[in-house]
């Protein structure tokens, strides 16, 4: 009995692995889908917007096969350009975001994901769930520049707005509405298996002819050789740029120094100039003031020797502002 059971547990464990093999998880990266809607508004014109809170996840099988999904939208996350128009949007009136803050897609039904194709989902909007149909406009896989893989698809789907009770409106005249109860929805899904999403911090990495050069050679679109080759030319300018600058900036630093040597050397020179003019005023006045209080008498002799004083005393203003010339 107990070996029946243990070969029971092998199998049942064996095909839950076998079957978690053949499908996959694949969720939906935030960075690069939108949910757009248009709705017209006075029988003319168009109020359009978006939706920037979107999760979920698809389950895939082999062939681009849907088995099961499920996409979240905030419907806090609403943006159509006017401030106090969106909070209208979030209010009682429409939304009730306090009270309903999700909107969600499910798709129940197993079906083939393929452009042209329509798939009938169940949408839970304000309270209530109606199947809804959606157009798959385009499907497509990409890899990106890290190796990521990525599954897009575009879609458009037409809501009667009233279906899901969002029934405000004004009226005009022929019996008509302000706006529409038609609701027009497009946008497009960026799906990446759960465990290997691109980082959105990938993309804010430097753009340059190196790097570009490494990733071209990841992809096996040039040789080893050529990247070598590629990134050596980039060091010799790179060197060569290097070089240029430390030239540039030597250069400055040598003229800004000349002139604080020129400002430096003017400075001194308007010194000596000052010093030399009060000298000049104090002998003159020294002179003047000799003669007129008749320190000597007015012998020749005393005379020529006043005026030997004077001579002394301006030779000795000479050199002692010959000392202090810069």
């Amino acid at each position: 009995m107990f070996r029946f059971s243990s070969l029971l547990i092998i199998v049942f464990t064996f095909f839950l692995v076998s079957l978690q093999a053949s499908t996959s998880y694949w969720a939906v990266q935030k960075d690069h889908s939108e949910l757009l809607f248009k709705i017209e508004y006075l029988n003319t014109a168009h109020v359009t917007g978006h939706f920037s809170d979107i999760s979920g996840f698809i389950e895939f099988e082999e062939n681009m096969r849907v088995l099961d999904g499920k996409i979240r939208i905030g419907l806090k996350s609403i943006y159509t350009g006017n401030s106090m128009r969106d909070g209208h949007l979030r209010s009682k009136d429409f939304f009730n975001v306090e009270k309903n803050p999700y909107a969600f897609l499910k798709l129940n039904k197993p079906f083939t994901l393929a452009s042209n194709n329509g798939v009938e989902a169940l949408l839970e909007l304000n309270g209530v769930e109606k199947e809804v149909l959606i157009k798959i406009l385009n499907v497509s896989s990409r890899e990106d520049t890290w190796g990521y893989q990525s599954r897009f698809v575009q879609f458009e789907a037409t809501l009667l707005r009233t279906d899901f009770n969002l029934t405000w409106n004004k009226t005009l005249d022929g019996s008509k509405f302000l706006v529409s109860d038609n609701l027009f929805i497009s946008g497009q899904l960026q799906l990446q298996p759960r465990h290997k999403m691109t980082p959105s911090s990938q993309h804010k990495i430097p753009d340059t002819h190196v790097i570009r050069n490494r990733e071209r050679f990841k992809r096996g679109e040039i040789k080893e050789k050529d990247l070598i080759k590629v990134d050596e030319q980039k060091a010799r300018k790179v060197v060569s740029q290097k070089k240029t600058q430390e030239v540039a900036t030597k250069r400055q630093v040598e003229t800004v120094k000349k002139v604080e040597r020129s400002q430096k050397k003017l400075r001194e020179w308007l010194s000596f100039v000052a010093v030399f003019l009060f000298g000049v005023a104090g002998v003159v006045w020294a002179a003047i003031a000799i003669k007129k209080h008749n320190f000597f008498s007015k012998t020749k002799t005393r005379e020529i020797f006043a005026d030997v004083i004077v001579i002394a005393l301006f030779m000795l203003l000479s050199a002692s502002l010959f000392n202090l010339m810069p």
